[in-house]
């Protein structure tokens, strides 16, 4: 009898052990489980902050890089916009601009205009946009421009996509027929990097 009882209490102290190393694993795994959550909501916040998400009908900001009248007609919207001059700006519906980013449009990668919402233009779905931003040195001044020097002048006319180069043209044109224009440098340069004869318009 002595025997048996001892084999009793062994089993009972190897039951024991064993549910107190079960609940000390349950424990250790519901804390591992608890600090991966934390982590989580951790990296969400200093990682990820909250983007701004855009609806079909938000209204952005655009401004014309385009001498005289720029027109565009949407064919998302249907909506027809007008920008009266060169440094207008008008809202556009933002699922009209997804449109032309998609189908590679002359408004935005030209540019005609250029939109001035920086957290749009940052999102890494606009990176290509982003990057005619860029080669268009952030923002487009034709007066800056204009009154660079003659070398300056030569350098970042070249750079320049062909619509900007075609607004340098107009409004130094412009600038010809009103008198406001005299560099006779500068106008020779555009004519020949742009293959244009406004010598002629010198008077």
């Amino acid at each position: 009898m002595a025997r048996t009882k001892n084999e009793q209490i062994k089993n009972e102290t190897v039951v024991i052990e064993q549910d107190t190393k079960e609940t000390t694993e349950k424990q250790e795994t519901q804390n591992t489980q608890k600090s991966e959550v934390e982590n989580n909501e951790s990296d969400q916040t200093t990682d990820n902050p909250k983007k701004r998400v855009y609806a079909a009908d938000d209204m952005i900001p655009c401004k014309s890089v385009t001498a005289g009248e720029l027109l565009y007609s949407a064919k998302k919207s249907g909506i027809f916009y007008r920008w009266a001059d060169y440094g207008s700006v008008e809202d556009v519906r933002y699922e009209d601009l997804v449109y032309l980013r998609d189908s590679k449009s002359m408004y935005l990668y030209s540019p005609l205009f250029i939109i001035e919402d920086d957290e749009l233009v940052n999102d890494k779905k606009w990176a290509r946009v982003k990057e005619v931003y860029n080669s268009l040195m952030e923002s487009v001044d034709i007066d800056e421009i204009l009154s660079l020097p003659i070398n300056d002048f030569k350098a970042v006319l070249k750079q320049m996509p062909k619509n900007i180069q075609n607004t340098i043209k107009i409004v130094i044109t412009e600038k010809l027929e009103n008198g406001t224009f005299d560099s006779i440098k500068k106008v020779k340069a555009v004519d020949e990097i742009l293959n244009s004869d406004l010598l002629c318009l010198i008077k």
